[in-house]
């Protein structure tokens, strides 16, 4: 079975995460989401956020047809995220192309031999771009 993996916060669901968790999960036989927990989010972005608590972005996240599984990193920085991702094993790795470079799990998903996609984003459309137009 081939695992995609994609990781993030996923606070206010748009159309730009629909389109990566479905492009994602086309890639592969099982779609794994890891979602941050709301400190890591909060430390992350700001102390406004998330805008959703995290058991509400689980069950979100979990509604989508395109979904198999939702894991939570419970701890900040990448030592957590590589936890995650070695217990997941995917064969690979999605992230948004605005991420590219910009996150520290990036060596540690090539050295594992993880196969690296990027996402083209949808331009002007982020959670962040959303909460400050509302």
């Amino acid at each position: 079975m081939k695992t995609v993996l994609v990781h993030g916060c996923f606070d206010v669901i748009h159309i730009g995460h629909i389109r990566l968790l479905k492009h994602a999960r086309s890639l592969g036989d099982e779609l794994v989401v890891s979602l941050l927990a709301d400190e890591y989010v909060k430390s992350a972005k700001g102390t406004n956020r998330p805008i959703h608590t995290l058991n509400d972005r689980i069950v979100q996240i979990a509604e989508l047809r395109c979904v198999d599984r939702v894991t939570v990193v419970n701890g900040p920085g990448c030592e957590a995220v590589e936890r995650m991702i070695a217990i997941v094993r995917p064969a690979i790795y999605v992230k948004g192309e605005d991420r590219r470079g910009k996150f520290g799990e990036e060596d540690f998903v090539k050295r594992m031999g993880i196969k690296m996609v990027y996402f083209d984003m949808v331009e002007n459309l982020s959670t962040t771009h959303v909460a400050s137009a509302i």
